[in-house]
């Protein structure tokens, strides 16, 4: 055995005790593993999302804007010296056939999930529109309703993939397509589409399929038709403001000059997510204090199922002269191997717990969040080898002739 070095005393304990052991990790790295999403939930992902939003992003949407009150919302803008944008018109619309078939949709296209499709979507006044089922279909089956619009230039942070966008002055009849939709609906460039707005038929060809970013903080749209499609229509609008915390106040203003428009306050929203994600946590908190308890107990009931193995052990090495430092040393590295293992199982547990979230929910790109590969096993060493050699304190303190008469 080489009972000298505490490094051999410590693993041979290890594998004598596998079962244990392996119930110990088991216990540990969930525990270590739920902290760690904890943490990565209520820091990193929130800041990486903002950190994702260019300069000057704005954080104020502005809904149901007739066309005689876009000079006198300008007017206001400019007055208070703030930087108004690009003004979107909006038009309720439902793919009604393609090449002349009923639309047959192949998959949930997802865009409930979109915060920015939500408002594009319709969904904040779908009052006024046919029942949707929350995966883009009406009680029919049919493709529900959408917000669309028109414009002459392609939308910040949209590319085309398919097609191409429509010369300087377009010609009326056609339509871009988000990709995702695209997929959904089956289309190509190229498909004729016929949509129903409000009482009228309007066909559009398929001029272009895009890919849109839907973390922008900008209005975005699945459905872009080109000017002079359906212009004729009539609409309401939308666009967007920045406003700095000072200028909040001026809403106010805002509201009583044009009562009807609605204002969205984005960073209010992000403030009440952050609220919720806060509050959610910990509660989440509590339970991982309970199972943090649970692992100690089931930690201490392992280590007290076999304190007497252990003290037959140390009976036999204090009778060949180990001193307490080398069998405290190999108690610590025992119970630090341990922990670190358990540690190390929980950071890829939580490393493929945020990267599932930040990829499926989120829809961000992954970071490798470093610091979590050296909390996740630290903590785990200092836990567990904290209370372990707590727990067999007595195994070390006790003399070497009090040892043999209690193993005899």
């Amino acid at each position: 055995m080489k009972a000298g070095n505490a490094w051999k005393l410590a693993m041979t304990a290890v594998r004598r005790r596998r079962r244990q052991n392996v119930l110990q990790v088991m216990v540990f790295s969930v525990t270590i593993m739920s902290l760690l999403i904890l943490s990565l939930l209520r820091t990193d992902l929130i800041a990486d999302w903002q950190a994702q939003l260019p300069e000057n992003t704005p954080n104020h949407f502005l809904m149901n804007i007739t066309g005689g009150q876009i000079e006198g919302i300008e007017a206001f803008f400019a007055d208070h010296a703030i930087a108004a944008n690009a003004f979107y018109p909006l038009v309720s619309a439902r793919v009604q056939a393609i090449n002349g078939s009923e639309p047959v949709p192949a998959s949930d296209p997802d865009d409930e999930e979109r915060g920015a499709s939500l408002i594009e979507s319709g969904e904040l006044d779908d009052a006024a529109d046919e029942a949707d089922d929350g995966e883009g279909r009406d009680e029919r089956g049919r493709p529900g309703p959408r917000r669309v619009t028109w414009t002459a230039d392609i939308p910040p942070d949209n590319h085309v993939i398919a097609g191409e966008w429509w010369p300087e002055n377009p010609a009326p009849g056609l339509v871009s397509i988000e990709e995702e939709y695209a997929e959904w609906l089956n289309l190509a460039v190229g498909d004729t589409i016929e949509f129903e707005i409000g009482q009228q038929s309007v066909s559009a060809e398929v001029a272009n399929i895009r890919s849109v970013r839907w973390d922008n903080m900008q209005p975005n749209f699945f459905i872009v038709f080109s000017p002079g499609t359906i212009d004729h229509l009539g609409a309401t609008y939308l666009s967007t403001v920045l406003l700095e915390t000072g200028q909040k106040l001026l809403l106010n203003d805002l509201l009583r000059q044009f009562p009807t428009i609605v204002v969205i306050e984005v960073d209010a929203l992000i403030e009440q997510i952050q609220n919720i994600i806060a509050r959610v946590t910990s509660a989440i908190e509590l339970i991982f204090a309970l199972v943090l308890v649970a692992g100690a107990l089931v930690l201490l009931a392992c280590v007290n199922a076999s304190l007497d193995e252990r003290f037959h052990e140390n009976a036999i090495l204090r009778t060949l002269g180990a001193g307490r430092k080398l069998i405290l040393g190999a108690l610590l590295i025992e119970f630090s191997l341990i922990g670190l293992v358990a540690g190390v199982i929980a950071t890829l547990g939580a490393e493929g717990g945020v990267f599932y979230l930040q990829e499926r929910l989120f829809e961000q790109d992954f970071n490798v969040h470093y610091w979590v590969w050296l909390a996740g096993p630290a903590l785990g060493m200092a836990v567990v080898a904290l209370l372990g050699v707590n727990a067999t304190r007595k195994v070390v303190s006790i003399s070497p002739l009090t040892a043999l008469r209690r193993v005899v």
